[in-house]
């Protein structure tokens, strides 16, 4: 080989090692860059599970204030119809004391004409 052609593939083997340096370099920046993924999906995991818990705990808790809710809205559910009930009562009771009114003031009526 000419000293011309060694020469040139002397200057590729220098180019060479420097990509193959730099290679390496990116090689160490991308395993530092892995192990921070690692790290933050291992973080995300954690806080997963942590939000997880708290909306079960909070999702309890809500459950068992519409239960209360519920139970409420049952309880005067059932007072209304008793008052209902009872209005339907008062007012049936009325009417007869009126009939018996009117009754009672014709009697009276008939009474003093006489």
């Amino acid at each position: 080989m000419d000293q011309e052609s060694s020469g040139r593939f002397d200057g590729i083997d220098g180019r060479l090692d420097g990509i193959d340096g730099r290679l390496t370099r990116v090689d160490g920046r991308l395993d530092g860059i892995d192990a921070r993924f690692e790290r933050l999906e291992g973080f995300i995991e954690a806080e997963g599970a942590k939000t997880r818990r708290h909306f079960e705990i909070v999702a309890e808790g809500l459950r068992t204030d519409i239960k209360v809710l519920a139970d409420g809205h049952d309880a005067l559910s059932r007072d209304l119809a008793e008052l209902k009930a009872g209005q339907v009562r008062l007012e049936t009771g009325h009417e007869r004391l009126e009939v018996r009114l009117l009754a009672l003031e014709h009697r009276r009526g008939r009474t003093e004409e006489a």
